[in-house]
C-alpha cells in the first residue's frame, strides 16, 4: 500500500487542484484510510470467531465479501 505524501499533497492544493472528488488530492489518503479500517474490522471478526471457537459457513462468506470489497477499493 503506497503511502500518502502530505508534502505532493500541499504543492498540488497549491497548484489549484481539488481537494475532493475522484482525482482529488485527500483520494488518495481517503482510500488509504478505508482499507485500514476495513482490514481492522476483518482481522477484529475473525478474532472474535476464533477465540469462541466459531468458524461457521457465515463467517467465511463475510470473510470472503469483506475481502472482495478490499480489492474494489485498490
Amino acid at each position: 500500500m503506497e503511502k500518502f505524501d502530505f508534502e505532493k499533497a500541499v504543492k498540488e492544493l497549491l497548484s489549484g487542484k481539488k481537494i475532493g472528488g475522484k482525482d482529488g488530492v485527500l483520494t488518495p489518503l481517503i482510500k488509504e484510510l478505508v482499507e485500514a479500517a476495513l482490514e481492522a474490522e476483518i482481522e477484529s471478526h475473525i478474532a472474535d470467531e476464533v477465540l469462541q471457537g466459531k468458524k461457521t459457513e457465515e463467517t467465511v462468506t463475510t470473510e470472503k465479501q469483506l475481502n472482495l470489497q478490499m480489492e474494489n477499493l485498490s
